[in-house]
């Protein structure tokens, strides 16, 4: 799986963790996953939260 470089330039020990749970993970726990990153992000980002929530739809 390739990681973007934004989130490997983060370099977080979090980021690092959840990313080899990831790529050993099944596609419901990615999903799954995939989603909790982008409740996170909104948190992170207010800016993102617009694109994000219209993405999930």
């Amino acid at each position: 799986m390739r990681i973007p470089e934004s989130l490997r330039a983060m370099g977080t020990d979090g980021f690092k963790i959840s990313s080899q749970i990831l790529m050993m993970s099944s596609l419901s726990s990615r999903l799954r996953l995939i989603f909790e990153w982008s409740v996170a992000a909104i948190h992170i980002w207010p800016s993102g939260a617009f694109r994000a929530r219209s993405w999930c739809e």
